[in-house]
């Protein structure tokens, strides 16, 4: 019976976030995350993520990131990030260079049964042509773990703001489950639906992102 009632809230979250609006979107992206973490001390952990991405319905490698970062457990409730991104991206065939320190601010709390957490990031954007800050906040809605299966669904809604324009001009709806393989080892399988702003022109993009994490 927990598993009828844990699929069904997942359907319904899949089809409520993302439902309508898939038919819609403009074009398929993959993206693919590979991390590595470590506790450094009590509460506080070292973590370190590679991103390729993949658009033209998964066939253009045109983004790679790395992010190197610390996350400090300050309360239950409360973790702080700081952390770095380097990412080169290919525009109308050339690639560009940009660097990206960030600040996360991570809020956590449980509510009958079920997890939420909401990320907080604040990230100065380097660019070749100029600078800029951005905001995004990353509500998450995590399910109880299916003990036997070792799965766990979630669905979150991240909106950003970005300082250069003025505006919010994106907006990502994700449904998910994360899993553990072998101790040490989690991956995680999710569909994104991402909406951008360019030109007082919204358009629509489909995303499959997988996750492969390891701690030590």
């Amino acid at each position: 019976m927990k598993q009828l009632l844990y699929g069904f809230v997942l359907a319904v979250g899949f089809l409520v976030a993302c439902g309508s609006p898939v038919r819609g979107g403009d074009d398929w992206e993959y993206w693919s995350s590979f991390e590595v973490s470590g506790a450094i001390d009590t509460g506080l952990n070292f973590k370190v993520k590679l991103e390729p991405r993949y658009n033209d319905n998964c066939g253009d490698h045109y983004y790679t990131a790395i992010d190197i970062g610390l996350e400090w457990k300050i309360r239950d409730w409360l973790v702080l990030s700081p952390h770095y991104l380097h990412v080169d991206e290919k525009k109308k065939g050339d690639w560009k260079v940009e660097d990206r320190p960030s600040l996360d601010a991570v809020l956590k709390w449980k509510l009958v049964g079920l997890s939420f957490s909401d990320r907080n990031r604040l990230e100065y954007r380097i660019k070749e042509d100029k600078n800029y800050f951005r905001y995004s906040n990353k509500l998450t809605l995590k399910f109880p773990t299916l003990t036997g299966l070792k799965i766990r669904g979630c669905l979150a809604e991240e909106p950003f703001y970005d300082f250069d324009v003025g505006a919010l001009n994106k907006n990502r709806l994700y449904v998910g489950v994360d899993f553990k393989i072998v101790e040490h080892i989690g991956a995680g399988v999710y569909y994104i639906f991402e909406s951008r702003k360019k030109n007082s022109e919204w358009t629509n993009v489909n995303i499959i992102r997988t996750t492969l994490k390891y701690n030590f």
